[in-house]
């Protein structure tokens, strides 16, 4: 009897479960899954085409498709199980295997449940993993290998997946669903607008930040010219820096419009007719700082454009050249751009075409600075340039670059290049007339203003030491600060005149608009307080720390600003002021280097009428459109400032103090501080000659009690008895009142406080030393 022979092992199989993430999902379709660059499973629009013709084409496909049993399938738009059986994709078992098993496809909906694979894996305890593109694999992966192929999924996602916010509603539905797909490639509009609006992984804008017609438009041109898109954002990278690689793509700029606030895409494209542009030239451009145009050597005559091929998903190139520049230059400058998200080679010729043009041919460049008129213009518009002196009659640039300059500056700096589409229509010839028209509506009134008088600081600020030695005692100079009714004010005209009567006259023809919010929260009596900037409507870095701000009747020194935090703190009373309380819904005023100036002297007592007449590109405001403000004249900047460092019995406003009153106070000079905003808390200074202190006492009910008069120290102590009689017995409700006094001029403001007195001695015989004055 024979023996049986013993079976030999000459290789392994190796199996495996595996879970994949891919990429955020749901995703329209998977269409193929891949391991190691070969064809593991095709869905039937990406299933093995018949041979082609031409020979370059046939040994492409050969070496993707020979010797490849792949299964096949209608493309998954679900999440459903597949089967894979593609054993000898890799050699089969004389060299390394294949894959052969089961995968489950998770879309990553949001009602997705748990993947059966992965819970028999391991156990129940496993998330849905909703929200993200996953594949679970179990089955064999390769034979005598024991290295693991790189997987990789082809997807498309151009409908699937929209969250386009509106708080607090949110719309799933996709954005003008009829141009989204241009082939199997994504309209880049829309593109741009998801990344916008996706508050799960965009930027989170609602959709009403966006202008609509304006998207619309740019969604059926780049439809028209075929300029679909196929590319990845993988996150490495700012939401920001994937949009503007769109932007490249399709040469087009993502701007926001000045004049609605939303957001809008400028194609590039010869989309104008000349004569419709705005004109800048010699009237509205201040000064040239440069004009140029390109050397032969700073053009490129090459241009070797990548992108991605159709069939095989890899970089490819296409290269065209310019024959005129080649010859010009007698030689061959070359240059490389990457388009990744193209996958058409027609599409690639026109684009390489298109920035062979640009990068070949001598355009001129300028920068120049220009007044308001040119707020309206973005990046990617288009205007005429008009300069005689350079022999310039009309050329066509397209704005490059812009900075708007400051909120108190008046110019526009703007950079651009000559328009390659605008070439034919330059002349060089007599300069023509602009035919702009300015669609911008009528100029509004300042909604918020605050006309006072200007103090001993802000003439000794502003004014040269002749000028402030020439200023009379009794005289007084109006401020205006005025809100700016809309982002198209540029400024405003201040015009004064004697209340009730006569014309109103022009006195400051270039005021700025003053930087100005609302208090959301009441603001009590200290000598510092913090605010959040949020909550008096302005943006950091409107306004400079050591400045001062009104709020009501009160100066306030900003001392800083917390970028990280959004917060500000303020220095109370400055200036001629001391702390006020101011209840929510107080306007402040972020005041200093912002104000309409009356320069002409009014005597103290006449009464002034001002009005506010708002400047913009399409003219000012009439007359009688503007509110009248009013202002008494009591020669503010003559009187001495109040002391500071205002206590009782050594506390800052003491709810109650017993037995004798002490009050203190610290000195303070108008003359001296011209320099900086001394605070309620700083230290004494020098006293401004001739100044003395008063104290008002008032009983319960408001009565004046007491004067005291011609104080020289910086304290006074009330005596007990003075108290007693004074005031109406033991224990009684008083209030302190502390001013400055010179030449029979008492401060602008005084320090005032309410508090209990109470006596707590022993052995007072209140029968023999009670009584009146």
């Amino acid at each position: 009897m024979s023996k049986k022979k013993k079976r030999q092992t000459v290789g392994y199989r190796y199996g495996m479960t595996m879970h994949m993430a891919f990429c955020h999902g749901p995703v329209d379709q998977v269409s193929a899954i891949d391991a190691g660059e070969r064809p593991v499973w095709l869905g039937v629009v990406a299933a093995p085409e018949p041979p082609p013709t031409g020979l370059y084409k046939l040994m492409a496909w050969l070496k993707k498709y020979q010797n490849t049993p792949v299964t096949s399938g209608p493309p998954v738009t679900s999440t459903q199980s597949i089967s894979i059986s593609a054993w000898a994709v890799f050699g089969g078992d004389d060299k390394e295997g294949g894959m052969s098993g089961v995968a489950e496809i998770n879309m990553g909906e949001k009602t997705q449940s748990k993947s059966a694979l992965l819970t028999q894996a391991l156990g129940g305890a496993v998330p849905a993993f909703r929200g993200i593109l996953t594949l679970v694999y179990k089955g064999l992966v390769s034979a005598n290998s024991t290295y693991l192929k790189p997987i990789a999924v082809t997807v498309s996602r151009i409908f699937a997946g929209w969250h386009i916010k509106d708080w607090p509603d949110y719309v799933p539905e996709v954005w003008y669903p009829g141009m989204a797909a241009i082939g199997v490639d994504m309209n880049p509009a829309h593109i741009i607008y998801q990344c916008l609006t996706d508050y799960e992984w965009g930027m989170g804008y609602p959709y009403t930040a966006i202008d609509g017609d304006n998207f619309a438009s740019v969604a059926e041109a780049l439809y028209e010219e075929g300029f679909g898109l196929s590319l990845i954002w993988n996150q490495q990278g700012a939401i920001q820096s994937f949009v503007q690689i769109i932007c490249n793509h399709i040469n087009g700029a993502l701007r926001v419009d000045p004049v609605t606030g939303k957001f809008q895409i400028k194609l590039i494209r010869s989309d104008y007719t000349v004569g419709s542009l705005p004109i800048f030239g010699p009237s509205n451009i201040i000064e040239m700082q440069s004009f140029q145009r390109a050397g032969w050597g700073e053009t490129i005559n090459e241009l070797v454009l990548a992108y991605t091929d159709p069939d095989t998903r890899k970089e490819t190139a296409i290269t065209v050249h310019d024959l005129a520049n080649i010859q010009a230059q007698g030689q061959v400058v070359s240059q490389k751009i990457n388009y990744p998200g193209i996958c058409t080679h027609a599409l690639a010729q026109k684009v390489a075409m298109r920035d062979l043009l640009s990068r070949s041919t001598l355009l001129a460049k300028a920068k120049f600075t220009v007044n308001r008129s040119a707020w309206k213009l973005v990046q990617g518009d288009v205007f005429r340039l008009s300069w005689p002196a350079l022999g310039i009659s009309s050329i066509v640039l397209r704005v490059v670059n812009m900075s708007t300059g400051t909120l108190d500056g008046s110019t526009i700096t703007i950079e651009a290049v000559e328009d390659v589409f605008g070439l034919p229509s330059g002349s060089y010839a007599a300069q023509q007339e602009s035919e702009w028209d300015n669609p911008q509506g009528p100029p509004a009134a300042s909604p918020a203003r605050r006309f006072i008088e200007a103090t001993y600081f802000d003439l000794a600020t502003t004014m040269t030491s002749a000028d402030l030695a020439t200023v009379q005692a009794d005289d007084g100079y109006p401020l205006m600060y005025a809100q700016r009714p809309s982002s198209m004010a540029l400024d405003y005209l201040l015009k004064t005149r004697p209340h009730g009567s006569g014309d109103f006259a022009t006195v400051d023809d270039s005021a700025a608009h003053c930087v100005t919010g609302v208090l959301d929260d009441a603001l009590s009596i200290e000598e510092y307080s913090t605010l959040n900037i949020s909550s008096v409507g302005i943006q950091i870095g409107e306004f400079e720390t050591g400045n001062y701000a009104i709020v009501g009747g009160e100066y306030v020194r900003v001392d800083e600003v917390d970028p990280d935090d959004g917060t500000i703190v303020l220095a109370r009373g400055v200036v001629d002021t001391v702390p006020q309380a101011h209840t929510a819904g107080s306007r402040i005023f972020f005041a200093e280097s912002f104000a309409g100036v009356d320069p002409n002297p009014w005597p103290s007592g006449a009464e002034v009428d001002a009005r506010v007449i708002t400047r913009t590109n399409n003219g000012i405001l009439a007359d009688a459109d503007a509110p009248i403000d009013t202002l008494t004249i009591a020669a503010r900047h003559n009187l001495p400032y109040p002391p500071g460092r205002f206590r009782i019995n050594g506390g800052y406003r003491p709810d109650e103090v017993e037995n004798t009153i002490t009050v203190s106070w610290v000195h303070r000079n108008r003359l001296q501080q011209t320099v900086y905003l001394l605070a309620q808390d700083d230290a004494s200074v020098t006293p401004e000659p001739g100044v003395t202190y008063g104290i008002r006492i008032y009983d319960e009910d408001g009565v004046l009690s007491r004067t005291l008069t011609g104080l020289t120290g910086t304290s006074y102590i009330y005596p007990l008895d003075d108290e007693l009689a004074d005031c109406g017995g033991p224990q009684a409700r008083l209030t302190v009142e502390l001013y400055s006094e010179r030449d029979g001029l008492e401060s602008w403001q005084a320090h005032s406080h309410t508090f209990d007195r109470v006596y707590t001695g022993w052995g007072f015989d209140w029968g023999n030393n009670w009584g009146g004055n």
